[in-house]
């Protein structure tokens, strides 16, 4: 096709206006376009082995599965594992019980270790810092001690849930105990979920309020988390069922979000965000939903199960172990400034994710969400 003379004029003047943009794009502070790659991190650069060995792993021990993380600061950043793995065959079922519950820096690098509490922790799932509490107590669900612990920000236990190795579904007894949410009155929910199937309210004094669930009119098939959105509704991660399902802070069934996979773990942030971490076999994404329960945006990789190096790994196992690919993501947790940290289950890791330079915000998961009381 042939252009006029006024069409070409034309179009030498938009090229010529548009040209310095076009080069230089960060100018004018917009995000640089990057050829190729899959967006297996998303608008995060992963820290590579970022989780340093703790002090007591040597050649026969090291970290065991990433169950759960919470930042208490940019500098105190809390791990929990279900205990050491032999670093020679992480997968033989060998355990030694130790690094529970160890408190790394920025960087990494074992500042603290609750070894104190070895004796008692049996498999920890989870652990979470309640946004309301200015002293910062630290809470763990052990869901085959069948107990909850709250304990204060140095590690001195405060109170008790449950009485150890007993199952039970009462007001002081659960069957797979997993997860915690708190409300701003200082109230708290404990999803009793991997048998149990029920979510268990408290009041701030740490007494017996209500629960629902294995009765109720939608049945759960195994809580695996739980969260509280900008409207003060109870998110619930029925994750065998592969669907959210929405209550009132009384388990009045308000509405269920279904055809989520296997969602492990809920963050509800500052912006009203639900970003949920799926855990599906071969495919570990972080989803961000709005609070109407609609996809916004997802990133991430998965695999099979990361395995040590030597002549029987695969090509396809190498490339799980890689910085940022997850197995069976568990855990999520961000700092005061903005960093990610995830518990990669399966690949006996945590990892840290920094937004990239000239990040899109919208991408980024944001601070944890704050009620008004």
């Amino acid at each position: 096709m042939r252009l006029s003379p006024v069409a070409v004029v034309l179009a030498l003047f938009v090229l010529s206006a548009c040209a310095p943009a076009d080069l230089d794009p960060a100018l004018e502070g917009g995000e640089v376009s990057v050829k190729g790659g899959t967006d297996e991190t998303g608008p995060y650069d992963v820290v590579p082995q970022w989780q340093k060995p703790a002090k007591n792993h040597d050649d026969t021990w090291t970290w065991g599965v990433g169950a759960s993380v919470v930042a208490d600061t940019p500098d105190r950043i809390f791990i929990v594992t279900r205990g050491d793995v032999r670093k020679d065959d992480p997968a033989s079922g060998d355990r030694r019980r130790t690094n529970y519950v160890v408190v790394v820096d920025r960087n990494g690098n074992e500042i603290e270790n609750w070894s104190q509490w070895d004796t008692m922790l049996v498999a920890p799932h989870s652990i979470a810092i309640s946004p309301y509490d200015p002293e910062r107590h630290i809470w763990i669900q052990d869901n085959t001690r069948q107990q909850v612990w709250k304990f204060t920000n140095d590690g001195q236990l405060v109170q008790t849930w449950g009485e150890a190795n007993v199952i039970g579904d009462d007001e002081n007894h659960f069957n797979g105990v997993a997860s915690i949410a708190f409300l701003p009155d200082g109230s708290v929910l404990f999803g009793d979920g991997y048998v149990g199937q029920r979510v268990v309210k408290y009041d701030a004094d740490g007494e017996y309020v209500t629960e629902w669930g294995a009765n109720g009119p939608m049945p759960f098939d195994h809580i695996h988390a739980l969260a509280v959105d900008s409207q003060g509704r109870v998110i619930v991660a029925d994750r065998d069922n592969s669907r959210l399902q929405v209550f009132t802070e009384n388990g009045e069934f308000i509405e269920e979000w279904p055809n989520v996979r296997r969602p492990n773990s809920i963050h509800v942030d500052a912006e009203h965000n639900v970003w949920v971490l799926d855990g599906r076999a071969g495919m570990g994404r972080l989803l961000k939903y709005d609070e109407a329960g609609i996809l916004q945006d997802y990133w991430g990789v998965g695999g099979g199960v990361c395995v040590p190096a030597g002549p029987q790994r695969s090509r396809v196992e190498a490339s799980t172990c890689a910085p940022g690919a997850m197995s069976n993501p568990h855990g999520i947790s961000v700092d005061s400034e903005g960093t990610l940290y995830i518990a990669d289950y399966n690949n006996n890791r945590v990892q840290k994710f920094v937004p990239k330079p000239g990040a899109d915000p919208a991408r980024l998961v944001g601070q944890p969400l704050l009620l008004s009381d």
